[in-house]
């Protein structure tokens, strides 16, 4: 029950994400974009909120970065 979000490299991130933060669980297998990132969490069911949370918490510049 987490989602976690790590920095990979100035402008991508990793995740993992299971439920309740997502229908199934899922992770990366690449670092993605801000964007391709919040695409693919929304696409599986995460709100917007908890994403904005987790990537505040590795970046707090992260909406620069869209």
């Amino acid at each position: 029950m987490s989602l976690i979000l790590n920095k990979a490299s100035d402008q991508r991130y990793t995740a993992s994400a299971t439920p309740p933060y997502v229908k199934e669980a899922w992770s990366t297998s690449v670092p993605l974009s801000v964007r391709e990132l919040i695409n693919q969490l929304k696409v599986r069911g995460c709100h917007q909120q908890y994403v904005g949370d987790a990537l505040y918490e590795q970046d707090r510049n992260w909406v620069e970065r869209l």
